[in-house]
């Protein structure tokens, strides 16, 4: 992802991670029926590429901005910061083994309920999660925003891997 490109102003929306669905959905709406490429068909040869280069870089915008982890990474990169740089705390490395044991525990013992109450205490923690990510980008605090995009991803990755694990118990 370039942070050449400002998917926020391409889409007309203010620089901050709190983002309505429906604004974003709208203002996407919105640009990509006037970029659409077919309503060039018409036009010469180089303005129907450049619709088509529009096109894409709005749908990018759109796939970037409706992710929030993916939003929140686009945002640091606006900011100058490399969000792949971000290196977990012993704290939240001592949290994930406890969570992998839980979920492994419970999947060896076909344990649905466990699975269930993890995939909870997980969203919970997901939800947690999102709120200081949002607060740390609001008060443009780099370090923080990156720590919590780590975890982020992390809670997303293991919430998907409890689902999976549930699914397959109850097959």
């Amino acid at each position: 992802m370039s942070a050449a490109v400002d998917f926020y102003a391409l889409l007309g929306l203010p620089q901050r991670f709190a983002l309505d669905r429906e604004q974003l959905d709208a203002a996407y709406r919105e640009r990509a029926r006037h970029a659409h490429p077919d309503r060039h068909v018409q036009g010469a040869a180089a303005a129907q590429e450049q619709a088509l280069s529009a096109a894409t870089a709005i749908n990018e915008a759109y796939r970037i901005l409706k992710d929030p982890a993916r939003r929140a990474a686009h945002l640091l990169a606006l900011r100058g910061v490399d969000a792949s740089q971000a290196r977990p705390s012993p704290a939240l490395l001592m949290q994930q083994m406890t969570w992998h044991e839980t979920l492994d525990s419970a999947r060896d013992r076909g344990d649905s309920e466990a699975l269930q109450r993890l995939g909870a205490e997980l969203r919970a923690q997901l939800h947690a999660c999102e709120a200081r990510l949002a607060a740390a980008l609001d008060a443009v605090s780099p370090d923080t925003a990156s720590a919590c995009l780590l975890e982020f991803g992390f809670l997303r990755r293991l919430l998907d891997a409890v689902v999976e694990a549930d699914e397959e118990v109850h097959v």
